[in-house]
């Protein structure tokens, strides 16, 4: 279990990571960036940071979409996303 999921929920943050949000923090500071509350730029930070984030990274795909896109793509359209979405899933239609 990693650092941040074994503290998520809690107060508590591992040394190393204290450091990277004061960076953080500083970075977006000295950019403009201001917040309410100082857990919002963490809630910010987490949300960032996050082991879900990092599981998830849809980079590779989300370039190709833009490469075709920019080649001419158009893509698909909500109904036919909606019709495929619904096929896969066995997802009926709202009646």
């Amino acid at each position: 279990m990693n650092e941040y999921a074994r503290t998520a929920g809690t107060h508590e943050m591992p040394a190393n990571e204290i450091v990277e949000f004061h960076r953080f923090l500083g970075s977006r500071l000295s950019s403009g960036v201001e917040y309410a509350r100082v857990e919002d730029a963490l809630d910010e930070w987490r949300m960032i940071h996050s082991p879900i984030s990092d599981s998830m990274d849809a980079t590779p795909e989300l370039l190709d979409a833009i490469s075709d896109l920019e080649a001419g793509d158009p893509g698909m359209t909500l109904e036919e996303f909606d019709r495929h979405l619904r096929q896969k899933h066995s997802f009926l239609r709202p009646s």
